[in-house]
């Protein structure tokens, strides 16, 4: 008998239109409409409010244009929340001030609206985010300030007139936001973005840390830009005694980029100098710190380079006379770089830890002895000259009158026969 016919398969489903996945830029543009009518028919005193301004603000940091419908609708509802009278706080809760909810709708308008112009260039936008720039309250400002940086993407000549004004600010909410503003300030306007640095660096007793947050902008324009401006304020801060040390840290933290980079490492190895001569024990730490950090972060060959560059600076590390913890530490540092790279300079690695042996104070910290140990034994194995053995030996010795142990040993083991 003939078989069964195979029936007939059945046709696929229609998709369910709520389940089918749609591109990412899509569904943020249906969430960032429907929050925008959901806001404007609610109104900023509705308790779901908020959510949907955090909604509106998120959706505008993706990266796709919003449509020309949309745009219109957010632009209208953000103008709107930014210039609503009754809503303005005080940046403190003082009297006057509006109920939270309201003042915090105003901070994410001003975030909004920098986003959307951003997305959009509508450059009507300009007029209310220069006007709500200088709102009283700090903690909107502290918004605008958040976004600058999007905002030279769209209007760097807007943007740098905000960021020339908040380098200024008195708010510590305010400045603290400025660094990357800063930077992209420097890219566009060399001279103004040197004036706001200076402002921010004379802050430094009012705002150290608004000081600080002007170091990486500073080395930008000076050896990046190679600004001579820059470069004379640069030097003149990091001579200038009153200089708040975690200033002069974050100028130490913010070099190491520079080292890596052929173009700019000579003057970055200058900068280093005038920290390694500060008279604050602590910045001399911080910059032999980096310094031996950028080094170890480099494979043998370049970190051969380095070090051949950075003699001086070595010596004057291993020079180091200053009878606390900080110079211990400075000679630490010395002394864990010349434990992984004496290989690569077997002469000055041994000159370098003559130097730090002829240090008239004691004790040597346990690690300066036992990673100067490890490169004296190779040294000794490895110079062929009798005169170069001699000096390890003598080098040896003057720890080992130091009472370190590590080179005690190391004399136990070398009077052996074997």
């Amino acid at each position: 008998p003939e078989p069964d016919p195979e029936p007939d398969p059945e046709p696929d489903p229609e998709p369910d239109p709520e389940h089918v996945m749609s591109p990412p830029g899509s569904r943020r543009a249906s969430r960032l409409a429907d929050a925008v009518e959901r806001l404007l028919q609610a109104g900023p005193a509705h308790e779901d409010a908020p959510g949907l301004l955090l909604e509106i603000v998120s959706c505008l940091r993706g990266e796709e244009r919003p449509d020309a419908t949309v745009s219109v609708r957010a632009r209208t509802l953000l103008v709107g929340l930014a210039a609503r009278t009754d809503m303005h706080g005080d940046g403190a809760g003082g009297q006057g001030a509006a109920p939270a909810e309201r003042a915090w709708a105003r901070r994410m308008a001003a975030m909004g609206m920098i986003l959307l112009y951003a997305r959009t260039g509508d450059d009507s936008l300009a007029v209310h985010i220069e006007s709500i720039s200088k709102d009283k309250d700090g903690r909107v400002r502290e918004c605008v300030a958040e976004e600058l940086d999007t905002l030279f993407d769209a209007d760097p000549v807007l943007a740098g007139r905000i960021t020339s004004r908040y380098s200024s600010d008195r708010d510590d909410r305010v400045l603290s936001n400025m660094m990357h503003p800063l930077l992209s300030f420097a890219k566009t306007d060399e001279a103004a973005a040197l004036d706001a640095v200076e402002n921010m660096l004379s802050l430094r007793n009012a705002a150290p840390d608004a000081a600080a947050d002007a170091a990486l902008p500073l080395l930008f324009l000076a050896l990046s830009k190679k600004n001579g401006p820059a470069r004379l304020t640069l030097n003149a801060a990091l001579q200038d005694e009153s200089l708040p040390w975690n200033t002069r840290q974050a100028f130490a933290h913010s070099l190491e980029n520079y080292l890596h980079d052929p173009a700019t490492r000579d003057g970055a190895l200058e900068v280093f100098s005038l920290l390694l001569d500060n008279a604050d024990p602590k910045a001399r730490e911080d910059a032999a710190r980096c310094l031996t950090r950028s080094i170890d972060e480099c494979g043998d060959e370049q970190a051969g380079g380095m070090m051949a560059k950075i003699g001086a600076h070595m010596d004057k590390m291993a020079r180091e006379r200053h009878g606390g913890e900080h110079g211990n530490r400075i000679q630490e540092e010395l002394t864990g770089l010349l434990r992984k790279h004496w290989h690569l300079m077997p002469e000055r690695a041994l000159g370098h830890l003559e130097q730090i042996a002829a240090r008239p104070e004691s004790p040597y910290r346990y690690r300066i002895i036992s990673d100067a140990v490890e490169v004296l034994n190779g040294l000794f194995l490895t110079l062929s000259g009798e005169a170069d053995r001699h000096r390890c030996l003598d080098v040896l010795d003057r720890f080992a009158m130091a009472r370190g142990e590590p080179a005690l040993d190391l004399l136990r083991k070398m009077e052996r026969p074997d």
